[in-house]
């Protein structure tokens, strides 16, 4: 009976120092982006305190509350505060990106001393608290904005035990769409400088300007699809813009710039 205390007092007592550490290569790293390498742990509090960090630096003891940290890695975990159910704690870092997740405390990431719950959380600071009785329905709603037709699911894999395929899956289709906005973007730049071109050709005295307009926009059509613009357009342009040098050099840094 009494090795059996001791035996559940030792489990119990080690569970309590998962997140301790008495290492100095850990370290925190606080608001200011100043990084402090000491001794500290997670001081775990119940469901109505902030949980926080207690740090043994050569300077002394002190502790740091999560809104005081950006980032603090222990015994070769990753942890960043994070706001769940108005208590301010730490989650376990497991994957980062537009869609990151992350381990907090306990099934309800309140009570226990265990960093098992799975909270997922978008860059726009939504956050989704993991539940294994409604993961699909409730996950599939969560991340609707960009996946469509999910891989994962088509292959009959959308389980709480696939969370992180899920979440590359998500993330990838965000990088994606990434890519297409900063494509739109320059795609804007470009038509900005074209046009910019365009109104200087309007108001200057060069004869021909509506058919020099109208092959500048052909050119301008070209270099948004990623065709090269061809020799026999540019020397058409070159013979009506020799007329004004200003303009004649202002379409060819645009070429230069633009034409690949």
């Amino acid at each position: 009976m009494i090795f059996r205390k001791s035996l559940l007092f030792f489990l119990f007592f080690s569970a309590a120092l998962s997140a301790h550490s008495k290492d100095k290569n850990n370290w925190v790293i606080n608001l200011k982006g100043d990084t402090i390498r000491a001794r500290m742990y997670i001081d775990m509090r119940d469901k109505y305190d902030h949980d926080r960090i207690r740090v043994k630096a050569d300077s002394g003891k002190f502790t740091m509350m999560p809104w005081q940290i950006k980032r603090a890695h222990l015994n070769g975990f990753d942890y960043i505060p994070i706001k769940l159910n108005q208590k301010q704690q730490f989650g376990e870092v497991v994957s980062e990106g537009f869609l990151s997740l992350y381990h907090v405390r306990g099934t309800d990431g309140e009570t226990s001393t265990q960093f098992i719950q799975k909270v997922l959380v978008k860059r726009t600071g939504e956050q989704l608290m993991v539940s294994l009785l409604t993961f699909k329905r409730v996950t599939k709603k969560f991340l609707e904005d960009c996946v469509v037709n999910s891989k994962v699911e088509e292959a009959g894999n959308y389980k709480i035990k696939n969370i992180q395929e899920i979440v590359n899956e998500y993330n990838s289709c965000m990088d994606n769409r990434t890519v297409a906005l900063f494509t739109k973007e320059d795609v804007d730049k470009d038509i900005a400088d074209f046009k910019v071109l365009i109104q200087r050709i309007r108001e200057s005295q060069i004869a021909d300007k509506e058919d020099l307009v109208e092959m500048i926009n052909d050119v301008q059509g070209k270099v948004n699809i990623g065709k090269n613009v061809p020799t026999y357009l540019i020397n058409s342009i070159h013979s009506i813009l020799n007329q004004d040098d200003k303009l004649s050099q202002e379409f060819n840094k645009l070429l230069e710039k633009y034409n690949r």
